[in-house]
């Protein structure tokens, strides 16, 4: 094996951290289908190196494979859309693609990387997370596996369908097994006072007040994002910090800052209640 699996019949005290990989950080969001290769190989190999430190659970989002597809057919509006089945089809297939490039990446690097399909393991309700299978992803972690799910079109008890962002998924994984922390990769520092890509001058925030700040909601939606961008990211964060989880956003394109959070430096933006 390429990996130490932890000795059968021991009990895994190892603290658990949820990583988010933005959808940003690891596809061409302005492009259709396209893969961040080099950034993906080097937060894979980051994650490895404290692979046997801590247990891991990664989320990750749609970027440029899922939300374009959602976005062409308003899938997040549920059977309201009308979207022909097909479509459905077509995002889940995208999804499934980029997973694959994902654990693939993983796998490279001698991670036990396991694929998990997020229609199989949770429900919605109105367009929000109603309930995901826990217990699933705690027997993986049992068995030494690194699981990978993603945000994306799940059964919905009152729209029949809608999508549920990497954003809850985590936050959710993160409050059912308890989770020491959450790391949400981006491609950018953190969280700034304005969209730092159209403001040169826009400043990070290195400890944001989830519940007291708010944001210039002009740039918090990126293109083709059918789960609301940062802004939603905020929102969903404030159960987990209101836990006690700590919560950091880091740059994934620049190498190290996935190291540093794992790490438990002060890199990129801590969001605090």
């Amino acid at each position: 094996m390429r990996w130490n699996q932890r000795k059968e019949g021991l009990s895994d005290n190892r603290p658990l951290t949820i990583i988010k990989l933005g959808g940003s950080a690891i596809t061409v969001k302005g492009s259709y289908f396209a893969l961040r290769k080099d950034a993906l190989s080097g937060i894979s190999e980051e994650i490895k190196d404290f692979f046997n430190e801590r247990r891991m659970i990664i989320v990750h989002g749609g970027g440029s494979f899922g939300h374009p597809v959602a976005a062409l057919y308003s899938l997040q509006k549920g059977r309201s859309s009308n979207a022909p089945s097909m479509a459905l089809s077509d995002v889940e297939d995208a999804m499934a693609r980029l997973n694959r490039s994902i654990v693939e990446a993983l796998r490279a690097v001698g991670l036990p990387a396991f694929p998990v399909q997020t229609a199989a393991v949770s429900r919605a309700e109105e367009g929000q997370l109603q309930a995901i299978n826990s217990a699933f992803f705690s027997e993986l972690l049992s068995w030494g596996l690194l699981p990978v799910c993603y945000g994306s079109l799940v059964f919905d008890n009152a729209m029949g369908y809608s999508i549920v962002s990497g954003d809850n998924i985590s936050v959710a994984l993160a409050l059912q097994l308890k989770a020491s922390s959450i790391i949400f990769i981006s491609d950018v520092d953190g969280i700034y006072d304005r969209d730092p890509k159209a403001y040169p001058e826009a400043k990070l925030i290195r400890v944001y007040h989830a519940l007291s700040s708010s944001l210039n909601d002009d740039w918090v939606a990126g293109v083709h994002d059918v789960t609301g961008g940062i802004a939603n990211k905020i929102r969903s964060v404030v159960p987990a910090v209101s836990a006690g989880i700590e919560v950091r956003i880091v740059n994934g394109l620049k190498r190290g800052q996935v190291s540093s959070a794992l790490k438990g430096e002060d890199v990129g933006t801590k969001v605090v209640a």
